[in-house]
C-alpha cells in the first residue's frame, strides 16, 4: 500500500502526481490528512511542494486539454469529497493516455465522477452567489456569513469584488474559519480561530427588521407551497439569510 501524503495545496497534488510519475508507483492514497491508517505492508511517503514539478505536470495538462481544462481542477480541488485526490489523479491518468478525447469520454467512470466533483462545486458556487446575505458592521465593513459544503472562498470573491467593488467586504466561511477580505482595491485570504463580532448599525438593524417583516407579510399562508420552497431554497443556506434569521 502506497500513501502520497502532501501540504493540502493545489501545487502539492500536482507534485505528488509527478512523483508518482517519477516513482512508477499506483497510491493507494493520496492525501493532506495526518491521521493515516497504516497497514502492515503500507508505505508513506512525504513529498514536499516544488513548483517546478508541479508546473511540468499543469503544462502536461493544458498541452492535452487546454486552460481551461486546468481551470477545472481549481474546483475539483474545493471540493470537500474524502477521496477527491485519487479521482482527480485518475482523471490525470486518463487525460496523459487519451488526449483532448477523454473530454468525449464521458461514460468512462474515472470521467463521471471527475466531472461530478466539479459540478457540485460549481452549483455551490452559483447558490452562494444568490443566498449571500451582507450585513454592515459598525466599522463600515460589510460583512457576508455562510457555511458552504466545499472550501469555494476564493472562488467567490472574483465575483463578489466585481459586483461590489465600491466597499469593504468580508466573506467569512464559518465552517473553516477562513475570511476572504476586500479593501476596494484587492483582496486577500485568512484563516482566524476568532468570530467575528456582529455589532451592526443602527441603519443595518432597522433593514434586516423590515426585510424580514417584508418576507413574512408578503407570503399568502393559504398558497404556501413548502416543497417548492425547499427545492429553490435548501435548508442549509437559510442560517446566515436575513429573512431567516428571526427563525433560527
Amino acid at each position: 500500500m502506497n500513501i502520497f501524503r502532501y501540504d493540502g495545496t493545489q501545487n502539492g497534488f500536482f507534485t505528488v502526481v509527478f512523483e508518482i510519475y517519477t516513482k512508477k508507483l499506483l497510491p493507494e492514497t493520496i492525501t493532506s490528512s495526518e491521521d493515516i491508517q497504516l497497514a502492515l505492508d503500507g508505505c508513506i511517503f512525504e513529498i514536499s511542494t516544488d513548483e517546478e514539478k508541479s508546473d511540468r505536470i499543469k503544462n502536461g495538462i493544458i498541452k492535452h486539454i487546454g486552460k481551461e481544462g486546468l481551470r477545472s481542477f481549481k474546483y475539483a480541488f474545493a471540493s470537500c469529497d474524502k477521496e477527491k485526490e485519487m479521482k482527480m489523479f485518475s482523471y490525470i491518468r486518463l487525460i496523459f493516455k487519451h488526449g483532448n478525447n477523454v473530454l468525449h469520454m464521458l461514460s468512462l467512470p474515472g470521467v463521471i465522477e471527475y466531472n461530478l466533483l466539479v459540478a457540485r462545486v460549481k452549483t455551490e458556487i452559483e447558490h452562494i452567489k444568490g443566498f449571500m446575505r451582507f450585513s454592515q458592521l459598525s466599522s463600515g465593513v460589510f460583512l457576508g456569513e455562510y457555511t458552504p459544503d466545499n472550501d469555494i472562498t476564493d472562488l467567490l470573491m472574483p465575483f463578489f469584488v466585481e459586483r461590489h467593488s465600491d466597499m469593504d467586504f468580508i466573506i467569512f466561511d464559518k465552517n473553516r474559519n477562513k475570511m476572504g477580505m476586500y479593501n476596494k482595491q484587492e483582496f486577500t485570504l485568512i484563516c482566524c480561530d476568532q468570530k467575528i463580532p456582529e455589532i451592526f448599525t443602527e441603519e443595518e438593524a432597522c433593514f434586516q427588521s423590515l426585510w424580514q417583516q417584508y418576507f413574512e407579510t408578503a407570503s399568502i399562508s393559504s398558497r404556501k407551497n413548502k416543497r417548492l420552497q425547499d427545492r429553490f431554497l435548501p435548508n442549509r443556506y437559510r442560517r446566515n439569510m436575513t429573512e431567516f434569521s428571526s427563525k433560527r
